[in-house]
């Protein structure tokens, strides 16, 4: 992949940054107190995950990933950048200790931190592959006198 593509998904990772901030005050600010942190939590993946293809859908429009292998890449390295902003924002910021950091990614505890970084990872690829099998083949056009 070439670097000023991969600038520029790097550069888009701040994107699902501002979704998954906005997933979160939302989820805080409706439905949070009534069903619980982690039934909320769990509630929330759903529309993040809808708000991450629509905008990951638009990213590769705009900018094609050219392999799979480039889809790939770019996966990791969202899924590194969100760990990384997660874990000092929630260390630096929010004052949490580094065992309940982890612990937000340990999917047998209920916990979803591990499902959103395998989504993350996995979500370029899966979108690149989804585009590529809308194209229509130009044999497959009805012709105008049909």
């Amino acid at each position: 992949m070439s670097t000023p593509l991969y600038g520029r998904y790097a550069a888009a990772s701040v994107g699902l940054m501002a979704i998954a901030t906005a997933n979160g005050v939302a989820r805080e600010l409706t439905y949070a107190h009534a069903v619980g942190d982690r039934g909320a939590h769990l509630i929330s993946l759903a529309p993040m995950a809808a708000m991450f293809a629509v905008y990951v859908n638009a990213l590769e429009r705009r900018w094609p990933l050219p392999s799979r292998r480039a889809a790939l890449e770019v996966g990791a390295m969202w899924a590194a950048i969100a760990a990384g902003f997660e874990l000092g924002v929630g260390r630096y910021v929010d004052g949490k200790s580094w065992s309940e950091l982890v612990g937000e990614y340990d999917v047998s505890a209920g916990r979803p931190g591990g499902i959103v970084l395998a989504f993350t990872a996995a979500l370029p690829s899966l979108v690149r592959v989804a585009r590529r099998r809308r194209v229509v083949q130009p044999s497959s056009i009805p012709s105008a006198s049909a």
